[in-house]
């Protein structure tokens, strides 16, 4: 009676171990598509794009450092 309750519950810890780690395998899948998402939005050509539809331009002079001594 042992050894079957023994059985039963060492199927059940495997059963639960396979679907975590499909959960795992699942998450992993969104986390690398969204981090190739955020990488697809943070490209220079592509929020250039977004702005340049929204009326502003690229500035023809380069940006200037600005130092400031105590």
């Amino acid at each position: 009676m042992i050894s079957i309750y023994s059985s039963h519950s060492a199927d059940q810890k495997i059963f639960l171990i396979t679907k975590l780690n499909k959960e795992v395998n699942t998450l992993n899948s969104i986390s690398v598509s969204t981090k190739v998402d955020l990488m697809n939005v943070k490209m220079e050509s592509k929020i250039t794009s977004k702005l340049k539809d929204n009326g502003f331009k690229n500035s023809d002079n380069p940006p200037t450092k600005i130092i400031i001594t105590d």
